[in-house]
């Protein structure tokens, strides 16, 4: 199914029927043990509830061993809009679990933050159909974003908002290190950015969920300023929600972006002229989709 030059170093390939199951060294002996290469692996897993999360659909969480405190996170490939009723999780062409993989492993190569891919696996349906699902190495603590704002209270005090500010610039500073990797995040929201807030005073951040993005050895603006109206749009739908994002918490985040560079508040306008276009395109897409459902 795949042979080895398609597979990024220090992984090895399983393959098992119509199955392919691409495993990192480092972790091929412990999910040997737990069973990735049973058949209903994927299938029949039996998790409680608390210990799911939620995309698309949810997201499982494993513990490695019984002595262990390691977890991994299994996504199934699943699509959202209209068409996740008629085909909710089978794709065509090129491998999407290989394609994420090479883009995570890519993303940790050129030092941006994101989670351990340990495994990817490639099922095959029929032709070029397949479906996909992705482990990744649980960021221990973590939480995505939309959950930290959630969780952070109202009213908010002095030491809140510090530190709410201070995340806030971390992020700006993430997602600047991701695009000059040359990394277009395919779907960058407040879920798929994770932070560790154990220490207030040092949260790191991290990125996941890399389907559907890819790598250019130079991100044009365009792509950039894409990504980022889409994070935008992101929190304006979690603002509604009641999360406490405020028009200053967008500026800083820019401002921590764009590095503060000495054209910022020309850029600043643009992006608002941009972002304004961009809902009234997002919103003329919402309403005829509604008049084909």
């Amino acid at each position: 199914m795949f042979c080895k030059k398609n597979i990024p170093p220090a992984y090895s390939l399983i393959e098992q029927g119509k199955r392919a199951i691409i495993v990192k060294d480092d972790w091929k002996d412990n999910l040997l043990t737990v069973g990735i290469t049973d058949p209903d692996f994927f299938l029949k897993q039996s998790f409680p509830e608390k210990e799911n999360y939620f995309g698309r659909g949810a997201l499982k969480v494993v513990a490695l061993s019984v002595e262990s405190d390691e977890r991994m996170v299994i996504r199934h490939f699943q699509r959202g809009g209209m068409i996740h009723k008629l085909i909710p999780d089978l794709y065509f062409g090129t491998s999407r679990p290989l394609k994420e993989l090479w883009v995570g492993y890519r993303a940790k190569e050129k030092g941006v933050p994101t989670a351990d891919i340990i495994a990817a696996c490639h099922t095959k349906v029929f032709w070029k159909f397949h479906q996909g699902d992705l482990i990744t190495r649980e960021i221990k603590d973590g939480k995505d974003l939309a959950t930290y704002l959630k969780e952070i209270g109202q009213p908010l005090t002095r030491e809140k908002v510090l530190e709410k500010r201070r995340v806030i610039i971390e992020v700006g500073k993430l997602v600047r290190s991701m695009h000059e990797a040359g990394i277009f995040h395919g779907d960058l929201n407040l879920k798929n950015i994770i932070l560790q807030t154990t220490d207030p005073q040092n949260t790191k951040g991290y990125l996941i969920d890399f389907d559907k993005s890819f790598i250019r050895s130079h991100l044009r603006e365009t792509l950039r300023i894409r990504n980022l109206l889409r994070l935008n749009r992101s929190t304006e739908k979690f603002k509604k929600q009641g999360l406490p994002i405020t028009r200053t918490d967008t500026f800083r985040f820019l401002l921590a972006y764009f590095q503060n560079s000495p054209d910022f508040k020309a850029r600043f306008k643009e992006f608002n002229l941009q972002y304004k276009r961009h809902m009234l395109f997002h919103r003329f897409g919402e309403k005829l989709s509604k008049l084909f459902c």
